[in-house]
């Protein structure tokens, strides 16, 4: 229970001094609060009050603890909220460029695979691919004549797709670059001096009979025969 409260002034034991019994009674209903708030019951032997103090004390830091202790755990759980952000981010654009490199890997295998296997039209920009290349190479030799160079023969046909490898000799017409275009035909003549004549033979030629039968060779280029 409490002390009772004093109405006069009060020594203090083993000391010559007093107190005003105003002053006691506010320490003693002070002491007797922090006992009751320790959850204590006051007696009058204040002694109480260390272990009031330590209770006190204990409770306090629990508090605060408790208040460290939510705290750390709201900052963790940000941490964490943060974090799953930004995996989900980094997941989502990674996934976004394994889509984007399957897409772009899968155009590039089938550009890769009309390149090599495509014969219905060209692939791109008018080239046609291997294939179609190697099939036309294969039909061109299967209409070759395989007559020797430089042999002279009659064709139905004026067309060059009938004539592979064939030049026509009604046209008299001047191939720039044949030795390049042609470099076996153009040695083959070169070494065969009795199918060739001079510019100036040439044009005798066709002023006199309107046709002359050889070739004319001059700085890599080639007149044909005019029949």
């Amino acid at each position: 229970m409490k002390i009772d409260d004093k109405v006069d002034a009060v020594f203090i034991p083993d000391s010559p001094s007093r107190i005003k019994a105003s002053d006691y009674n506010q320490i003693k209903n002070e002491i007797q609060e922090c006992i009751v708030l320790a959850g204590l019951t006051p007696a009058k032997d204040v002694i109480q009050l260390p272990s009031a103090l330590k209770t006190l004390t204990e409770q306090s830091g629990a508090e605060e603890m408790a208040k460290i202790e939510a705290e750390g755990n709201a900052q963790i759980a940000a941490v964490n909220t943060a974090g799953n952000a930004q995996i989900n981010a980094v997941t989502s654009a990674g996934q976004d460029n394994i889509n984007n490199i399957n897409t772009t890997g899968a155009s590039y295998v089938q550009a890769a695979k009309d390149w090599a296997n495509k014969t219905d039209g060209p692939v791109a920009d008018g080239e046609y691919s291997a294939k179609k290349y190697a099939q036309d190479a294969q039909e061109s030799a299967k209409r070759a004549s395989k007559l020797p160079i430089g042999s002279v023969y009659l064709s139905q046909s004026g067309l060059a797709v009938d004539n592979v490898g064939a030049l026509p000799l009604f046209t008299g017409e001047t191939i720039a670059s044949a030795s390049t275009l042609y470099p076996d035909f153009y040695a083959w003549l070169q070494n065969h001096s009795g199918l060739t004549c001079t510019a100036a033979e040439y044009e005798a030629a066709l002023s006199t009979y309107g046709e002359c039968p050889k070739y004319v060779l001059a700085d890599g280029n080639l007149r044909l025969p005019l029949l």
